[in-house]
């Protein structure tokens, strides 16, 4: 007898699923395994198994904006993407899965249409692993095998048998110079049927794991190698260590981010042509104008999504030209900034 597994439905009514009887695949949303109190996890085994559940059993797979790093949200805004991720439908029907041989499922059986929501629901998730010293990303391999590692984590699900999610099988991996910023990554289990193997950075802040990078790693490609001699399993004492890290590091990461913040930025500003960048007159007092009435309006005002783009941009570039004159005052670093970015926007 399969033993049944909870369901969330979307008015927060407690269902039973079980592959024998289950009818309602399409208002399935969460599965997770009954609770055994008697030994409860750690917060930070908790916060990673509501994490992966998200990602591996929730039906469509699905991330709320509090599940994702302040720097993944600064980079959607950049892009002007939407708050919620893209709909992403799984290869195979749940009531398909029950009797499915995964050793023989290949992605050549998912359908064009399918694969494409795939795509982009990783895309949204997903950048080249800077921390990591790698600035390609095969977002494809990250997507086939994203959902190959859904397929088999629901059908453990639905045998009802064991714990479709074992924290314990999942890596967690730290670096010395991450000491301090709650930056860990995580290594999914091997899966003898794909070459690349599943890898997260997450950012443990709040009491809560948020993702900020979700990537694939040649299996043949050693991660901790890649890492460096700063590469330690994680425990608890890494949060608190050596206050945000070295001043050498920080520093490195803030060259990595903004160069990441101007790439979006290249690819936001990628449908403008030219033409569209030439600047009448009366455009330049229209924009005068509305510089003027934008200054008397209320600071508690709200941003529209554009502006906040824009904003983020900026300090993005910001954060790229204080790297480059770190030698100089706060305040001279700001005037250095302002004083480039009249010069940019300034007509000769």
């Amino acid at each position: 007898m399969s033993r049944p597994y909870h369901t969330t439905s979307p008015n927060n009514e407690a269902h039973t699923l079980c592959p024998e009887n289950d009818t309602r695949h399409s208002d399935i949303q969460l599965y997770t395994p009954m609770q055994d109190n008697t030994n409860p996890p750690s917060t930070i085994t908790a916060s990673l198994r509501t994490l992966l559940t998200a990602l591996l059993l929730v039906r469509p797979p699905n991330l709320q904006p509090s599940q994702l790093s302040s720097d993944l949200q600064m980079r959607h805004r950049m892009l002007s993407l939407p708050s919620t991720s893209p709909l992403a439908r799984d290869s195979v029907e749940v009531f398909d899965l029950i009797s499915l041989d995964l050793s023989s499922f290949s992605n050549d059986d998912t359908d064009d249409e399918t694969r494409q929501t795939q795509y982009e629901f990783v895309s949204y998730i997903s950048r080249p692993p800077i921390e990591l010293g790698i600035h390609e990303n095969d977002i494809a391999a990250t997507a086939r095998s994203l959902f190959q590692k859904r397929m088999t984590v629901m059908q453990i699900a639905l045998a009802g048998e064991s714990d479709p999610i074992d924290p314990g099988e999942y890596e967690l991996l730290c670096d010395e110079k991450w000491h301090g910023q709650g930056r860990m990554l995580v290594r999914f289990p091997e899966c003898s049927s794909q070459s690349a193997r599943l890898h997260m950075m997450v950012i443990w802040k709040d009491g809560e794991m948020r993702l900020d990078n979700l990537f694939s790693v040649d299996g043949r490609e050693d991660v901790m190698g890649l890492m460096g001699e700063g590469c330690h399993r994680w425990s608890e004492t890494c949060t608190e260590r050596h206050g945000m890290g070295t001043k050498a590091s920080v520093k490195r990461e803030g060259e990595d981010q903004a160069a990441e913040y101007i790439n979006d930025a290249d690819d936001f500003w990628a449908g403008f042509s030219d033409e569209e960048e030439k600047i009448q007159e009366d455009s330049i007092q229209a924009a005068r104008a509305a510089n003027a009435h934008s200054a008397i309006q209320p600071h508690g005002a709200a941003p529209t999504d554009s502006e906040a783009a824009i904003k983020d941009i900026i300090r993005g570039a910001f954060t790229l030209h204080r790297f480059l004159h770190s030698n100089r005052s706060e305040t001279a670093q700001v005037d250095a900034f302002m004083r480039l970015v009249s010069s940019a926007i300034t007509r000769p």
